[in-house]
């Protein structure tokens, strides 16, 4: 009965040690990862006005039906 009991407690400690090493390694690499994001340079966002919508077309007809629909049907 104790060999198995000891059996137990080795896997037990066997596997503990492996989730403390595995733990270990995400955090040094979320570390990392932080360091590489903190060294990005800054990205400045310059403010911009949009003029489009208020500028009309140089043709009002442009964006209408075509002016001969029977060659732009589909049959």
């Amino acid at each position: 009965m104790t060999r198995r009991t000891l059996t137990v407690r080795f896997v037990v400690a066997l596997v503990a040690l492996l989730s403390a090493t595995l733990l270990g390694a995400y955090a040094l690499q979320s570390r990392q990862v932080d360091r590489e994001l903190a060294d990005l340079p800054l990205v400045q966002m310059d403010p911009v006005v949009v003029i489009a919508d208020r500028v009309q077309s140089a043709k009002p007809g442009a964006t209408q039906v075509a002016k001969n629909p029977a060659t732009t049907s589909l049959r």
